[in-house]
């Protein structure tokens, strides 16, 4: 959940992609169309519709669990 505090407390709990995508690109991010794609797949990013998303970091509870299963 840490990798993801910064780009929250930035953009706030819902934003539009394109918010995401230069935070990414000014950020030196390798390949900010892919982390898009990695983070919508991987159901960290929630589309809300008209072209807003929100975020569903994954809790430690999740990694907790990978790790025990």
């Amino acid at each position: 959940m840490r990798l993801y505090n910064p780009l929250i407390e930035a953009l706030g709990e819902s934003f539009y992609l394109s918010e995401l995508y230069e935070i990414l690109r000014k950020n030196d991010f390798p390949h900010p169309h892919i982390t898009l794609t990695a983070l919508r797949e991987s159901k960290i990013l929630i589309p809300d519709g008209d072209g807003v998303f929100t975020w569903n970091p994954p809790t430690e509870n999740d990694d907790n669990e990978k790790n025990e299963g």
